[in-house]
């Protein structure tokens, strides 16, 4: 009796034993609290029903969920408050974290990477939501759940040049995360599959709502007859500015983006995306969060979920 309850502890990670030393209780046997912290929940819609998923598995399983979001229009301010949950989870000395690390300013951004060591300090286990801390081909010592970015884009682009694109460009946003390097390099692979000579020219990095830049970009010739965009929310944004140039969505321009969720569906026409599976995102983290809880020294992993194709009429 007393060896199975043993092994029903330690399949729920309350307790762990170390050859040669002994059985003792974990970090998550005397706290039951996870932390959650996203950078700018509030202003992507796809974080909301991850957030939500992963609230459920949570208290299913028998955990309070920690939720914290950082949102602000100022670069430094959104730094400090990341450094500030940090630092409160590891005073809290709560069983793991869930982190979706901050945009990159720029290539130096260091403050995720500061993050996540600070946790490593405090032997908080991490698994890293939607995206690395470090700029690819870099990866870091710790587990990532995503969806494999670089063969959606590849596969969205490949896609708008069967529907009849015959110059398609991508559009990114100035500030960034790896994901989107990985979006990049996808889109780059599919325009060299079909013979794009001088593939990174066809990427506009502007805001979307950035109508002189747009204006400029759209002079080009041959003019851009397809966008790939960052995300939905870009797509959105992108589609009522070309339409302030007389542009048409798709006659003129054929537009596509990534997540899938409700303002896609909203759009006019309707936008053709790449669906990220949220609930089986926040599943993988959930479990794996878990597991590295139950076991530290477990290898890390990248876990990279299929993305699906949604074919739409823009």
């Amino acid at each position: 009796t007393a060896f199975k309850v043993f092994d029903g502890l330690k399949e729920e990670g309350l307790i762990a034993s170390r050859s040669g030393s002994g059985t003792y209780v974990t970090k998550s046997g005397s706290s039951r609290t996870i932390g959650l912290i996203l950078a700018g929940s509030s202003r992507y819609e796809y974080f909301r029903p991850v957030a939500s998923e992963l609230s459920r598995l949570a208290l299913d399983a028998g955990y309070a969920l920690l939720f914290s979001n950082v949102d602000s229009s100022s670069m430094s301010e959104c730094r400090r408050k990341i450094r500030e949950l940090a630092a409160d989870c590891i005073k809290r000395r709560i069983a793991g974290v869930i982190f979706h690390p901050m945009e990159f300013a720029d290539k130096d951004d260091s403050t995720n990477a500061e993050v996540v060591s600070a946790f490593d300090h405090a032997r908080t286990p991490v698994v890293l939501f939607d995206s690395d801390i470090f700029a690819p081909p870099d990866e870091s010592e710790h587990d990532v759940v995503s969806i494999d970015n670089f063969a959606a884009a590849e596969r969205i682009t490949n896609h708008l040049f069967d529907a009849g694109a015959r110059n398609v460009h991508l559009l990114m946003l100035p500030e960034w995360l790896p994901n989107g390097k990985n979006r990049e390099r996808g889109f780059l692979s599919a325009l060299a599959l079909h013979h794009v000579r001088h593939p990174v020219s066809n990427i506009l990095v502007a805001r979307p709502n950035d109508l002189n830049a747009v204006r400029k970009y759209m002079c080009r010739r041959p003019r851009p007859d397809a966008f790939v965009c960052q995300h939905d929310e870009v797509a959105a944004v992108f589609k009522q500015t070309l339409e302030k140039l007389n542009l048409r969505v798709p006659e003129d321009v054929m537009l596509a983006g990534f997540d899938g969720l409700e303002i896609s569906r909203l759009v006019s026409p309707p936008l053709t995306p790449i669906y990220q599976p949220y609930d089986k995102v926040a599943q993988t983290i959930f479990q794996r969060l878990i597991q590295r809880m139950a076991n530290p020294d477990l290898p890390p992993t990248r876990f990279y979920l299929p993305g699906k194709l949604l074919v739409r009429e823009s």
